[in-house]
Parts: structure tokens; sequence; C-alpha cells
């Protein structure tokens, strides 16, 4: 533990100070550390210098010291903190790595070449013109580049006032290798004070633009060669390099050559100066930089361009067009940056007012849901998400839903059943036809994230409300929703409420319903007749011999099985049995087969005429109240085969009326017609200006399911009764006496 050196009150100097760079040794007089601060234990850098192996060279150090200290530019190396001990000195700056280290990378990227150019030419000016100060020291090893991509200018041990006569500079020239100074060096301080102040940084900014393109240089003679220096910059290269000082570029002339107008240094400095300008520069700007990302080095990207763009969208300097390039250099981040840099952001605009920019937000969610955490999403983002439920923006409404497929999965069980459902039930009533839709399509997917109880009570009184809806596509959903979740539902509620819902629909209007209502009760079928058979007890040998029936059956004939057992107690019943002579008979047993069931039940090979009353009636037995229930059940069945007046054909049916759903659409009138609106309240609820008089959501019940989507459960098919069937035999009989006496 040491003293900050300066400081008003003591306090201790704790940084963790690592082990050298080893690309920086013996490239200055500092040596270069990594470290981490005290208090937050964010990553530094650390130069350092032992007075005791280098005391010639202390004052170097300490001027190094105190200028940078004193110094403050966006590209000159921030000051964070030094001491001076006995033996040592350490000044404390911004995380930064060695040009030199990472030159070969930058390479890649020319633009990046040219931005740190501009950077290091704005330090440089600053510094002559501004301050009337001379570096005398540029080189690679003098610029540093921190994780974001910027260059910082540093070494500042020779930096000396050019008013002054005995200067640091004049001093330890010697140390500066031959191959940087410039020719007048050699004639002393004296004639550097003669020429412009900036001639001096200008012909070392030159070497250094040599060193960039061309790697180390050895002698002075080389500069004359500008090997693959750019063709745009060659110009001003040899002009920095003349021999006579006063033909010298001043750096705040070089960065206006045409080789630092490209999209890179463009990009760098809208961000660096978004505050300034309009909205519509911030519009084409943030249009193009999109399609502009892939062409940035990563680091760039991740450190500077994306720091910007949050900051931007926080104090309103962007709008959500900035969501499209920020999430894609999102990608580029691991976990542990993804979650510091951008999710407590997110977690802030999701909780804006701007309705654009939750909307791109909840576009964009398949970026960044992986980062959020369950809890993250449970407290802080679906609350907010919420509210799109019930937005007046339909585009919003929508969306919203949507994005449930991504966020369920990270909910907890409570808010799923409390919150998130009674929003579905809601919109599934919505006026929009789209939105009742993607309802259904949702509630589909998340099923498997429901408990049981909830999947029993919801799922199926939801879906058959949606197969009621006037929307085709919306029915389509509703089908293809029970039939993806068919695992969830039992025999039960598939006979009395799946199969009787569907098969309303196999008349439907639109193909495509048809289509769908046809598989689902297909498979709905299949899927009980196999549990129902596991069910069945194993066939009895003895009672198959004994008694003919459905056990009884031989599954190699055509004629046997359930379907000749029931056309024989058909033929019984309406003409009873025949004798040797091929008479019907209504005494005796039955016959020992039935016909073959591969001919229509209505050929007239099979079946006499019916067009005779009299012949019905002879060889037909009297009915009484002790007939039994099969034979009523059969005759039933045939009556309704018939094609006397008394019945009519399927040609008598009036098909004028349309019979397809009304549609949900907005009227010009206050209420439109009686039978609309009967539709819409009675099946799907009241309308959205209905709900004002409705009691608040919070009345209802703790899941919200009983009110809103109990009611909607498919109706059961009435089962026929015995005493039904009596009733329409009584009336047929009738019927037919009636025709009788008016024929006679």
């Amino acid at each position: 533990t040491v003293k900050v050196m300066g400081a008003q009150n003591s306090r201790d100097f704790a940084y963790s100070i690592n082990d050298a760079v080893p690309s920086f040794l013996g490239k200055s007089i500092w040596t270069l550390h990594t470290g981490l601060r005290p208090d937050d234990k964010m990553p530094v850098s650390i130069f350092s210098f032992d007075k005791k192996k280098n005391e010639s060279k202390l004052d170097l150090a300490r001027n190094a010291f105190k200028r940078l200290k004193t110094l403050r530019h966006p590209y000159i190396l921030p000051f964070i903190d030094g001491i001076e001990l006995e033996n040592m000195i350490y000044i404390v700056t911004e995380e930064i790595h060695p040009l030199s280290e990472v030159l070969p990378e930058i390479r890649n990227f020319s633009n990046s070449l040219s931005w740190g150019l501009f950077q290091i030419s704005k330090a440089l000016s600053f510094l002559n013109n501004d301050c009337s100060l001379v570096h005398g020291n540029v080189s690679v090893n003098s610029v540093f580049v921190t994780k974001s991509g910027d260059w910082k200018l540093s070494e500042f041990q020779f930096l000396s006032d050019i008013k002054e006569d005995e200067t640091i500079w004049k001093t330890f020239s010697y140390e500066i290798p031959k191959q940087y100074k410039p020719p007048e060096a050699e004639k002393g301080w004296s004639m550097i004070q003669k020429n412009p102040i900036w001639c001096l940084d200008s012909y070392m900014l030159g070497t250094l633009i040599y060193e960039l393109y061309n790697g180390n240089l050895s002698r002075s003679e080389d500069l004359k060669s500008t090997g693959k220096i750019p063709k745009d910059l060659t110009q001003q290269y040899t002009s920095l390099i003349s021999a006579v000082p006063k033909n010298r570029l001043n750096p705040s002339k070089l960065i206006e050559a045409p080789f630092f107008g490209n999209p890179f240094i463009e990009t760098c400095l809208f961000l660096e100066t978004i505050t300034l300008k309009d909205s519509f520069e911030k519009e084409a700007f943030f249009k193009k930089l999109n399609s502009m990302i892939d062409q940035f080095p990563k680091s760039i990207c991740k450190y500077k361009i994306l720091p910007h763009l949050i900051t931007a969208l926080n104090y309103g300097s962007a709008n959500f067009k900035v969501l499209a390039p920020l999430f894609k250099i999102g990608t580029y981040l691991d976990q542990a940056e993804y979650t510091t840099m951008i999710v407590p952001n997110v977690i802030k605009w999701f909780s804006s007012n701007d309705r654009s920019l939750r909307m791109n937000l909840i576009q964009n969610l398949d970026s960044f849901v992986e980062y959020l955490s369950s809890s993250v999403i449970d407290e802080q983002i679906f609350p907010n998400v919420a509210l799109g439920f019930t937005d007046p923006a339909p585009a919003l409404r929508e969306l919203t839903i949507k994005s449930m497929l991504l966020l369920v999965p990270k909910m907890s069980e409570t808010n799923i059943n409390t919150n998130l459902l009674k929003h579905v039930a809601r919109l599934q009533m919505d006026q929009e036809p789209g939105i009742r839709t993607n309802t259904t399509i949702c509630l589909g997917k998340i099923s498997s994230h429901l408990s049981q109880s909830v999947k029993k009570k919801v799922l199926v009184p939801a879906f058959t409300r949606a197969m009621r809806d006037p929307f085709p596509p919306a029915r389509s959903a509703g089908l293809l929703a029970l039939t993806a979740t068919q695992d969830y539902y039992d025999n039960e509620d598939i006979s009395q409420k799946i199969i009787p819902s569907m098969s309303i629909l196999i008349t439907d209007p639109e193909p495509q319903v048809r289509n769908h209502a046809f598989l689902g009760i297909r498979l709905f079928l299949n899927k009980v007749e196999k549990s129902v058979a596991a069910l069945q007890p194993p066939p009895n040998p003895a009672r198959s011999n004994s008694t003919p029936g459905i056990e009884g059956a031989d599954p190699a004939k055509p004629d046997s099985g359930v379907m000749s057992w029931a056309f024989s107690s058909l033929s019984r019943t309406i003409y009873g049995e025949k004798d040797g002579a091929g008479r019907i008979s209504t005494q005796g047993q039955a016959p020992s087969s039935a016909p073959n069931l591969t001919k229509p039940l209505t050929s007239s090979s099979s079946l006499p005429s019916l067009n005779s009353s009299s012949q019905s009636e002879t060889s037909r037995e009297p009915f009484n109240e002790t007939t039994s229930r099969r034979e009523i059940e059969t005759e039933d069945r045939f009556d309704d085969q018939q094609d006397d007046d008394g019945w009519g054909t399927f040609d008598d049916v009036d098909n004028s009326q349309d019979y397809r759903l009304p549609q949900r659409e907005e009227s010009s009138t206050p209420s439109g017609s009686n039978k609309e609106k009967d539709f819409f309240e009675d099946d799907w609820g009241p309308t959205e200006k209905d709900n004002q008089t409705q009691t608040s959501s919070s009345e209802k019940s703790a899941t919200g399911w009983d009110d809103d989507w109990e009611d909607f459960e498919a109706p059961t098919a009435p089962a026929k009764t015995v005493s039904s069937r009596f009733e329409n035999a009584q009336r047929l009989k009738q019927q037919r006496a009636t025709k009788q006496e008016k024929g006679k």
C-alpha cells in the first residue's frame, strides 16, 4: 500500500499491478503493465519507471508525468492516477495496447489505419497550434490503441515549449533514434525554433506513416520510397518529409486530405458529434450504418460504435432505427459483455412510452432474449411488454402476442396462468381477425408450458371458440391447434367436445377449413379407437363359435362382422324371414348369412321397390310398444332412405340462404344487423365498446378463464333416447295410414 502523490487527503494507491507487457519491453523508458482499479476492479494500464535502474533519465520520466497529468484531449492518452515513490514512478491510464502489438491485425482494415492517422494528426495539431508545444518523439512506440480502436498519443518525456531556449528535448535529443529526426535537428534546437512550430512533428508524422504501411524504418534514406503507402496519401506524405522545413504540411491541413474522407472516419466522427446533428442527418446515417457494420473491425464495433449508439438512444439523440445496427453488433459480444452493456438498457427501453421503440424491441426480441434471465423477464420485461396487449395500435397487439413464443419458456408458471392467459382470452375476441388467428396459434405453441389442470380447463374451450370464428384462417387455426395438442385430451373430451365441434366444419364454405376438419376428425377417431381397443377383454373362443356377432365375426368374409349383423337385423325387421322357396316370412329364425354388403342398400337387386304402400304394410310386422330398441333404430335408419313424397329429397333443401358465419366488420350503422349482433354477443362476448360497462378483469376468477372461455365449450351432441325413437315411429305410422286413406 502506497500513498498517492499530490493528493489533498492521504489515500491508498491500491492498484493491482501485473507482469510487464512483453511487446513493449525495451521500447521506452517506461515499462507497461496491466492492472486493476481498486474500487470496481476495472482493467487499467500502468506505466512504471524504476529510478535506480534509470537514474540518468529521471528528468524525462518526471516531464512525462507532469505533461500527461495536465494535458486533456480526446486523442491524448488520459491520465487516471499516478504516484512517485522513493524508487518508482507510476502512471495509471485507461486500458490500452501498444500500437506495435495490434498493428498486424489493424492492417487488415485499411480504414482503421486512416482513422488512427486522423486521430494522431488531430492530437499533434492540438499540441503545435493550440499549445505551442513540440512532441518531439512521434513514432509507432509513442502510439497506443484502446479496446474501442481509438489511437492515443503518449510518451511525452520529450514534450517541450518551442519558446524556451533550454528544453528537455535539447538536453536529451540524443535518446531519439537518428532515423526519426529531421535533417535540421543536426544543427541544434535553435534551428528548430526558427522554423514553423509543426516542422519537427510533421517530419516525424511522415516517418510514422512510412512504418504503418511498410514496416520498421531502419534508416532515413528509406523514406524516399513510398512503398505501400496509398496513392491518395502519397502527395501529403512527400510534403511531410520534405527536406525544406517550411514546405512541410501542417498536421491540421493533413486531415483535410481526400484520403480521410472514407465511410469509416465519417461514421466515427458522426457518432462523436451526433448531438449536434438534425433529425434528417440522423435518419440518413442510421439507414446506411447497418450495411457498413461488416466493414469495421469487431473491436471498434463493440467498444466504440455500440456505446455511442446506446448513449444516443438513451438521451434522445437517436430514434428506434438505431436498434438494427445495435443488435447486429450485439452478436459480437459474449454473455458477460451482453449482460453488462445491452441488457440494462433493454430493460429501460421497454418501459419507454415510445410505441415505435417498443415495437422494434419486440421485433428484435429473438436477438437478445437468450441473454435475459428468467427473473429479469418475469419481473422487468413481461410487465412492460404486456402493455401491448391492450394498446390501441393493432400492429403492436399482434407483435405482443407473437413475442410470447420467445418469452413464455423463461416465464414462471404463476405468471403464465395468472397474467398471460387473461390477455390471451381477451385477444381471442379482438376485432382484428389476424390477431384472433395468431392468438390461437400462439396458445397452441405455448400449451406445453401450461400445467395439466390449466390445459384441461383452457385448451378445448379456447380452440373450439376459434373454430366458430367468422374468419376462415382463424377456424383453420383452431382445428390445427387441436390436432397439434391431441396428447392433452382424454376420450371424454374428444368424444363429447372435440369431434362434435369439428363435425360442424366438414361442410364449411372454405375448402381448407373442410380439409382440416376431416383430417382432425380422422386423427381423433383413430386415437379413441386405439385407446378403447386397448381396454377391451380378449375374445372368448367358445362364445365366438356359438353366437354370431361382433366377437364371432369372420374378418376374412366381407359380409361378416358388425355390418353383417346390422344388415341381417335390418332385413328381419322390414321383410321378415324367407322360407325355402324364397318367400318372405315374419316367423322363424334369422338366416345364417346376410347379403353381400358390397352392393348398395338402394340397389334394385337387393331391395324391392318401396313405391307401393300396401306392400310395405303387409310385409311389415305391426308396431307395438314392446318393439325392441334395436328394431326401432333400424327402422328409423331405413325410413331415412325412403324416397316417397312424405320425406322428399336433398334437392328440396333451400340453398338460397347464406349459411356462412357473419363477418365481423365495422358497420356504418351504430349497431349493425340484429343477426350479427346476436352472434358476437352470444358466442364471442361483448365488443370493445360494450366492455366499458362490463366488470373489470380484476373481478373475474383467479385464472380469468371462467368468464372468458368456460361459456364457449363445444356443445355435446344430445343422445337419442328410446322414448324419442318411439315417438318418431308413432309419427311415421300415422303418416302412412293417412296416405293409405287418401289413396283409397
